[in-house]
């Protein structure tokens, strides 16, 4: 950056600050600490960006918070002139500006239909027009060297996958024969393929006591 764009940036921000500081009362019992909560009220500036010939510089101004919310919008100033002027005054809020290669248009992102799309405008002011529309909003771009295409970065929304069908696990249980003993008149439980148990091999339980299975 050459000294005359440094120079320029230090106007802008020594005159910002200026203004504001013109419209806020006058202090009293010498200068205050700056809380988070006062940071809130102050104007910030950021993305300084110089036309190609040099003589506008394009910037975006954080608005104080409102409610929740704290308002972004694009100012430029004149370098011939001195002027500094608010360059997008929608309800919403742009960010990202970026200069065409001719210098005549600024391109910038912008929420003012729900997701983050791409907008151009005219230099010397006008109505910006959509460049970009889309379900996913646009995170980042560029222009082409020669101003007629502008490559974009944004997410792909991915296709729908199939709901698979949860396989249900069927246990088969072995057959149970109830049968009725002689001698006592309880129940017996037999399995037809018992499994085999370490301490309690060919023994099963009645209500009545404990008997060898039946062959």
């Amino acid at each position: 950056m050459n000294r005359s764009r440094s120079a320029g940036i230090l106007f802008v921000l020594t005159a910002l600050t200026s203004s504001m500081n013109a419209q806020e009362p006058p202090k009293t019992n010498g200068p205050k600490l700056l809380t988070p909560e006062a940071s809130l009220n102050l104007r910030s500036i950021s993305d300084l960006q110089f036309s190609p010939d040099g003589n506008r510089l394009a910037f975006v101004v954080t608005e104080p918070a409102k409610g929740e919310r704290r308002a972004r919008h694009i100012w430029l100033y004149e370098k011939q002139s001195g002027v500094i002027r608010q360059f997008t005054h929608s309800a919403k809020s742009e960010f990202l500006p970026r200069w065409s290669p001719d210098g005549k248009q600024l391109a910038f992102l912008s929420d003012r239909d729900e997701q983050q799309q791409i907008y151009a405008m005219r230099a010397d002011g006008g109505e910006a027009s959509a460049l970009t529309k889309g379900k996913q909003g646009v995170k980042n771009f560029a222009w082409s060297p020669d101003g007629k295409k502008m490559a974009f970065l944004a997410p792909t929304q991915r296709p729908k996958r199939k709901k698979r069908k949860k396989k249900t696990k069927t246990t088969r249980m072995s057959r149970t024969e109830m049968t009725n003993t002689h001698d006592s008149g309880c129940l017996l439980s037999t399995l037809e393929k018992p499994r085999p148990s370490p301490n309690l091999s060919g023994i099963s339980a009645k209500p009545c006591g404990i008997h060898p299975a039946p062959a």
